[in-house]
C-alpha cells in the first residue's frame, strides 16, 4: 500500500532534502532510510495484512521487547516490565535477588537495567 503525500505535509528543516528522491516522481525514501528500524518490529498476519506488533527497540541481541498488548505496552524483560527492575535496583537489591523473586533469566535483568540507562557489567 502506498501513501501519497503532499509536499506541505513536512516541516521544512535544513535536512529535507535526504528525503525526497530526485526521480521524476519525487518519491519520499522512506524504505532505504527506515529499514534499519523496521527490521526491529516482529509482524503478525492480521486480516490478511502484516501488522507491526512486537519491537525490539534495543535491538534483537536484546531481551527488551515492547508489545501493546503486554503491560500496556510498557518495555518488558520475560514478561517484567524494565521499571520494575529499575526500582528494585534503585532500592538496592542485587540482581541475583531480582532474578530469585521473579524467575527471569539472569541477562533479562542487565538488559532492562541497561534499557533503562543504568550501567551494569555482564
Amino acid at each position: 500500500m502506498h501513501v501519497l503525500m503532499d509536499f506541505s505535509q513536512f516541516e521544512q528543516t535544513n535536512d529535507f532534502e535526504s528525503v525526497i528522491v530526485a526521480d521524476a516522481g519525487g518519491q519520499l525514501a522512506w524504505e532505504p532510510m527506515m529499514a534499519e528500524r523496521f527490521a526491529e518490529f516482529e509482524y503478525e498476519n492480521v486480516d490478511g495484512e502484516k501488522w507491526a506488533m512486537r519491537w525490539h527497540p534495543a535491538g534483537w541481541q536484546s531481551k527488551v521487547v515492547i508489545d501493546p498488548r503486554i503491560s500496556f505496552g510498557a518495555p518488558i524483560v520475560e514478561g517484567l516490565p524494565t521499571w520494575v527492575i529499575r526500582g528494585r535496583h534503585e532500592a538496592r537489591e542485587g540482581i541475583d535477588e531480582i532474578e530469585d523473586d521473579f524467575g527471569i533469566s539472569r541477562q533479562a535483568i542487565i538488559d532492562g537495567l541497561r534499557f533503562e540507562g543504568i550501567r551494569v557489567a555482564a
